[in-house]
């Protein structure tokens, strides 16, 4: 009956961790796996989701306006792994030099 107990305090305790993470159910399952080293790893994980820039909340990845302090969410642009290339931008135009 205690190991049950146990077991569920440290389950809610990785709930709570994952859900300020925006990972409530892999602290959850962490928390009841592995106990105060799923907790660690539930921290060491970045947040699931985007960040509102004026409260530094985690929000939903596809909000307009973030449900905590109302302002507009900026989306940031993550560049590319593996940009394309274009092939115009390896041909040089050569211009012939104006000589007097």
């Amino acid at each position: 009956m205690e190991l049950l107990v146990l077991w569920s305090l440290m389950g809610l305790v990785g709930f709570v961790i994952g859900n300020v993470k925006g990972r409530a159910l892999f602290g959850f399952c962490l928390g009841i796996l592995l106990g105060p080293i799923g907790w660690i790893l539930v921290l060491c994980f970045g947040n699931a989701g985007a960040e509102c820039q004026m409260c530094r909340k985690a929000i939903d990845p596809l909000a307009k306006i973030c449900p905590y302090c109302r302002s507009a969410v900026v989306a940031e642009r993550k560049p590319d792994a593996l940009p394309f290339i274009k092939a115009d931008s390896f041909r040089k135009t050569i211009t012939p030099t104006n000589r007097q």
